[in-house]
């Protein structure tokens, strides 16, 4: 688990699965929580790192304070500039998850709650899958080579992807 302070909040991001519930199920549960706080799981495979997971976050908290938020709520918001989207079908469809590793995101003070209801089962922190980070944030292997003396090139690259959500690009 990983927690990071954002605007006097603080926040968990942690790996693991749910149970065999359906996508739709764990949605309406994560609708209850949300009233309470913010709190979203994501599939995995889509994560770049900490930073892309971070500055997801930070763009979705800041966009709400200045009034320059694509979505209605905290989470969808978040969804959209995670997977730096902003057509409601695309991010939608990339934001379903089966029984797969997932990427739960919440705050902290609702953790336990979070990961009781959900019956979170936290597991080891995975990469995301690369060629599908890729192809999602639209990043080539040129790109990819030229920053390779960056500690994390694609996960730069994804951050990236996610501050142009802000000016619309």
């Amino acid at each position: 688990m990983q927690s990071i302070q954002l605007r006097n909040k603080k926040y968990a991001f942690l790996y693991g699965q749910i149970s065999n519930e359906s996508y739709i199920e764990t949605i309406k549960k994560l609708t209850l929580v949300s009233k309470e706080g913010f709190a979203q799981l994501i599939p995995a495979k889509f994560c770049a790192g900490s930073n892309h997971v971070a500055f997801a976050l930070e763009q979705t908290l800041f966009a709400f304070e200045k009034g320059a938020n694509i979505a209605k709520s905290l989470q969808f918001e978040f969804l959209c500039r995670f997977f730096a989207e902003t057509q409601v079908n695309k991010v939608l469809k990339l934001a379903e998850f089966g029984i797969e590793q997932l990427l739960l995101v919440c705050e902290l003070k609702n953790l336990a709650q979070v990961k009781k209801l959900l019956s979170f089962i936290e597991k080891k922190s995975v990469s995301g899958n690369e060629k599908e980070i890729m192809q999602q944030f639209g990043i080539s292997q040129m790109e990819l080579k030229t920053f390779s003396a960056l500690k994390n090139p694609l996960e730069m690259l994804v951050v990236e992807r996610v501050a142009l959500v802000s000016i619309g690009k």
